[in-house]
């Protein structure tokens, strides 16, 4: 019993170092990427989006960045996402119809403005 004990123990103590954790304060993502609604082609990246991120694929460093709440998304439930190429941007349309816009510059803009006049329109 006290063999089996102090091997427990020992077992315990160097796993200890084999599992990784997030240090206080920070948010970590652990998102699936074996499923996908939508598609485009933006800016020299595929975007690949499914319920709560976008995935960009950059094709000149085969590189993945994941975008997601934490990193600049304003909501969950993608419905789709789809290129502009008249003003160059891509856009982001969720289920409940917010949206947001993605520039050349990689930076975020939301518009609720459809959301809101659908949330106008009901009664509380």
């Amino acid at each position: 019993m006290f063999k089996g004990l102090v091997f427990f123990s020992a077992i315990l103590v160097l796993c200890k170092g084999s599992y990784s954790q997030s240090r206080i304060g920070t948010w970590e993502d652990h998102v699936g990427l074996n499923s996908a609604v939508s598609m485009a082609h933006f800016n020299g990246k595929i975007y690949c989006s499914n319920y709560s991120s976008v995935f960009a694929y950059d094709e000149t460093d085969n590189s993945v960045e994941k975008i997601n709440k934490i990193k600049g998304l304003s909501d969950v439930g993608i419905k789709f996402v789809r290129n502009n190429p008249n003003n160059n941007r891509l856009i982001i349309v969720y289920e409940n119809s917010n949206m947001d816009i993605i520039k050349s510059d990689n930076s975020i803009s939301n518009y609720p403005d459809l959301l809101e006049r659908i949330l106008a329109g009901k009664k509380m």
